[in-house]
């Protein structure tokens, strides 16, 4: 899979693809964006240029900084389906070479490559998450129901319990490494801000799943648990993107899911750089 290197101050940053597939622009998009109606979305689709096929992307983010390896999140892990190892190895880091795993929430495509066929793959890492996820994905009262999201908890994270360490939103994970609040998508899904010198990078995680939803924020997405709390984070992270030039990273997006946002009204768009 592909993987695309760039430098944020003295870190050096790899996108890592797991995965890319296409999802056509017929009557069945009304099931992720459920609050508007086909004729809307294909509007909204046509506006931006999106053609017949809206991308939805896993770009998993390597920081190298300080000698300490810091995996952003893990993908679906997959062996028939992920990526992520091969890619791995083409950035010349191996599984047992990564110091800390961070997952940005506790959904099945964020924490999938943690342990893959009964294998712990990354097996030398630590691992952290944000506190207010953790309490709320391995609370009793959640762990005694269930469906994918909380039995996929339940095999794919709660074995590795002993390994977890938390953070609050504002903290740091390693020096320049920020955790943002962006909760709304999970309870307590987070970003993250990057900073080295004069360079930054904001890294929004699922705030935005495609590229459609930045020209129009305020429809609900199918998979943001709390629909209007992530309306507001999702405006709020992309309005700091617009407001700030940072350099943005996106989960879902085409890979590698970097650009820069800018504001057009009371919306916004993406301008992708070329990978």
């Amino acid at each position: 899979m592909p993987i695309h290197q760039f430098t944020v101050g003295e870190m050096t940053c790899t996108v890592l693809s797991e995965l890319e597939s296409q999802i056509p622009y017929d009557e069945n998009v009304t099931n992720f964006f459920i609050t508007a109606t086909f004729e809307e979305i294909r509007a909204a689709a046509d506006e931006i240029g999106e053609g017949e096929f809206m991308t939805n992307a896993i770009n998993i983010l390597l920081i190298q900084s300080g000698g300490t390896n810091l995996l952003v999140d893990t993908g679906i892990g997959s062996p028939e389906r992920s990526g992520l190892m091969g890619a791995l190895a083409e950035a010349g880091i191996g599984a047992d070479q990564i110091d800390i795993v961070f997952i940005t929430h506790l959904h099945g495509d964020h924490y999938g490559g943690l342990i893959v066929n009964d294998e712990v793959m990354f097996p030398n890492a630590r691992y952290v998450v944000n506190r207010a996820e953790w309490e709320y994905w391995l609370s009793d009262e959640t762990l005694a129901g269930s469906g994918p999201r909380v039995d996929g908890v339940k095999t794919g994270v709660l074995p590795l319990a002993a390994k977890f360490s938390f953070v609050e939103p504002d903290g740091e994970i390693i020096p320049g490494v920020e955790v943002v609040r962006a909760y709304g998508h999970s309870p307590g899904h987070v970003g993250l801000y990057i900073t080295s010198g004069d360079d930054s990078l904001l890294f929004m995680s699922d705030s935005v799943n495609r590229v459609i939803q930045l020209s129009r924020p305020t429809w609900h997405f199918a998979y943001d648990q709390d629909k209007e709390q992530a309306v507001q984070s999702r405006i709020a992270m992309l309005s700091r993107a617009a407001d700030t030039g940072t350099l943005t990273m996106f989960y879902h997006l085409p890979f590698p899911g970097l650009g820069n946002v800018t504001r057009v009204g009371d919306a916004f768009r993406w301008q992708p750089i070329n990978s």
